[in-house]
């Protein structure tokens, strides 16, 4: 009916924060016949659960717009200084 990924990257400690990790949250999804039932929010919440047992720092995503207001409600905020430079096309193309 769905899923939800969590990749866990380690990054240098903060002088503010000590923990390391960061969860960025992938492929959320849910079938189409299943949607609207709450099946998103309980994936999503369970990956976030496990964040501080992991201790996980902060958790990230990509949205769609069909999901913004969800994540949204989740407690994510737009970061606008996020930046990202496609690599280049296939060779052979």
């Amino acid at each position: 009916m769905g899923l939800a990924s969590v990749v866990l990257h380690d990054l240098p400690p903060r002088p503010e924060e000590e923990r390391t990790l960061v969860g960025h949250l992938l492929h959320v999804w849910v079938d189409p016949a299943h949607r609207r039932l709450g099946i998103g929010r309980a994936l999503t919440t369970a990956c976030l659960a496990a964040g501080p047992e992991l201790g996980v720092r902060a958790f990230s995503l990509h949205a769609t717009e069909d999901g913004r207001p969800l994540y949204e409600q989740l407690g994510f905020e737009p970061v606008p200084t996020w930046m990202e430079r496609p690599g280049p096309p296939p060779q052979g193309r």
